[in-house]
């Protein structure tokens, strides 16, 4: 295969996957409002991320990709939510803040 026809076919994957997610993320990000909340833009990174890694391995037509990306999209949340639970964020002020300035020698 020439090097100009690999090129040809990188290009093509790639409006392909562009097509893709046009048709999927509006979809996806509405569900993940719903369910996430303010992480619903993260959840939805992660997700493609994870799509994007398991493409090759996906099997099915359009409405089985679109099942498999929302599938995917909940198990990150829970996985976030879960994280969350086990790891709470404890917020502390910042010690310097905290601490009395010296006092000016006179």
């Amino acid at each position: 295969m020439s090097s100009g026809r690999m090129i040809e076919l990188i290009v093509a994957v790639i409006f392909a996957v562009a097509a893709v997610w046009r048709e999927t993320q509006p979809m996806l990000l509405r569900y993940l409002r719903l369910v996430a909340g303010a992480d619903a833009e993260d959840t939805a990174q992660q997700t493609w991320l994870a799509v994007i890694e398991g493409l090759a391995g996906f099997v099915g037509t359009e409405p089985g990709f679109r099942r498999w990306v929302v599938t995917i999209a909940r198990n990150i949340h829970v996985d976030r939510v879960r994280h969350a639970v086990r790891h709470p964020e404890d917020l502390v002020a910042d010690p310097v803040l905290l601490s009395p300035e010296p006092a000016a020698a006179d």
